[in-house]
């Protein structure tokens, strides 16, 4: 954790004083206060609860002893006293009576001497809620400690790891998180019904489906554990409804002993599966000659028989890493059903964040594309005023050498005698000075030329690189409807 008497930063004093002051609303805003407070907290300045859904932070004496001094209670002699220490531009200094030691990474010095999952913890905590790592240079497995980290439950109390992918595979963030306050309901212990009284409908459906795979004894305990699934499903108030139909490869025999549980719009598939029991097979006498006569036949190594031991499984990435559960020797799937909802919710929480993200990124691009779309039209209005300008240019220059040219053909046709030639010649004179007049722009009412309203096709070269049918449109026109 952070240095118990490392000095502040004007962050933390400022949420420290917050918080001394009964954490007024409308004064903080977002969540990083918070994670400032789980700082606070380590250093023992706060104590900081989530009871119900509730946030509440307090000031310890400790606390509010800094606020006034700026400094933390003189410890007694004997007592694990430390010396003080400060942080200061990535070197960790230490004041003793005669000497001053510094040490460079002085993160890494802080707290190498944890467990690899508090470890992670503390150093998100101390940076501040959010911590970038580089993978080339920090080889641990950040994903199996995110995992650890929250199957064992070190993160800080209403909080939750949880680890960005940045684009890159070298650098990743990992956040600290408040969870949502339907998660983490308290239930040590999931009550499984000893015989299935007034079932779900759901567990009714199922019990009628032909393609539920699940056979023998193992069958009737199936549906008690789902009706227990379900129950508590709806206790949470979450919802429930029949698994779609899958396959289940390799065999592709249809498997229907499925729930969903819906929790924040967000499905969550459980399967329930039966354990197959492998013993060794004794090769028949057939199956014998059958493999002398074809060299390419070989008797099973095992005969396979439904057990009467069940596994639930949650299929898709898990968040605390784990997504199956089995009965063995030492404990059955009904001790396990608070850790299966747990991950129910945990997924559900990351379904939403990823939501709530996509969200944000899609309006995020719509406002870069209308952005973008404002800035095309009027690009596309200056190239084309600019184009008319251009052409009106080219025109003048053009009618000015049409003017002299005419000059020199009028006196061309004074000199001539020939009565047809001439008449001939004046006639052909005043066609061009006519088309002159046509020409000349300098000879037409000045004004803004019209721009017609342009098209995706003609947006396209000035959105640098955006697709002129939408923020997240067709790549090419659209084809038209029948």
């Amino acid at each position: 954790m952070p240095m118990p008497n490392a000095a502040l930063n004007p962050r933390q004093v400022e949420v420290l004083q917050w918080i001394a002051d009964g954490c007024p609303d409308a004064v903080m805003v977002g969540y990083t206060h918070k994670t400032t407070a789980i700082a606070l907290q380590s250093r023992k300045l706060v104590t900081v609860t989530r009871k119900r859904g509730v946030w509440r932070a307090v000031a310890t004496p400790s606390g509010q002893h800094y606020l006034h001094p700026g400094d933390y209670p003189a410890q007694r002699p004997g007592r694990g006293a430390t010396s003080p220490t400060s942080v200061l531009s990535g070197e960790h200094i230490t004041r003793t009576s005669s000497t001053v030691t510094v040490t460079r990474d002085a993160q890494h010095d802080r707290f190498a001497h944890m467990p690899a999952a508090e470890r992670l913890v503390a150093q998100v905590v101390a940076a501040g809620g959010t911590l970038a790592v580089d993978r080339r240079i920090d080889r641990r497995n950040f994903d199996s400690l995110v995992c650890a980290v929250t199957r064992s439950g070190k993160a800080p109390a209403g909080t939750q790891l949880v680890m960005d992918w940045t684009g890159s595979w070298d650098h990743r963030v990992i956040r600290l998180v408040d969870l949502p306050t339907w998660v983490g309901i308290d239930a040590d212990v999931i009550a499984v019904p000893g015989t299935l009284r007034n079932p779900h409908t759901v567990v009714t459906a199922l019990s009628k489906d032909t393609k539920f795979d699940i056979t023998g004894p193992a069958r009737a305990r199936a549906f008690r554990l789902i009706q227990a699934l379900i129950a508590e499903s709806l206790r949470r108030g979450h919802r429930v409804q029949p698994g779609s139909f899958e396959h289940d490869r390799p065999s592709y025999r249809a498997r229907r002993s499925s729930v969903d549980i819906v929790v924040q719009d967000h499905a969550v598939r459980v399967h329930v599966r039966q354990r197959i029991d492998r013993t060794p097979h004794q090769p028949t006498a057939r199956e014998l000659a059958r493999a002398a006569r074809e060299s390419w036949y070989q008797p099973p190594k095992y005969d396979e028989a439904p057990s009467a031991r069940l596994t639930i499984e949650l299929p898709g990435y898990d968040v605390q890493g784990q997504a199956r559960w089995s009965d063995t020797a030492n404990r059955t799937i009904d001790t396990q059903l608070p850790a299966v909802f747990y991950e129910i919710e945990l997924r559900a929480a990351a379904a939403g964040r990823a939501r709530q993200a996509a969200e944000h990124a899609a309006a995020h691009r719509r406002e870069q594309w209308e952005a973008a779309m404002i800035d095309a039209k009027a690009a596309y209005t200056q190239a084309h005023l600019v184009s008319a300008l251009n052409q009106q240019v080219a025109d003048w220059i053009h009618a000015n050498q049409m003017r002299e040219y005419l000059d020199a053909m009028q006196a061309t046709v004074d000199a001539m005698t020939d009565q047809d030639a001439t008449h001939a010649a004046q006639e052909w004179l005043a066609w061009c000075r006519r088309s002159l007049r046509r020409t000349d722009p300098l000879l037409r009412p000045a004004v803004m030329p019209t721009v017609a309203e342009p098209d995706a096709a003609d947006l396209r070269p000035f959105l640098c690189g955006h697709n002129p049918y939408g923020p997240s449109g067709f790549a090419r026109a659209p084809r038209p409807t029948r």
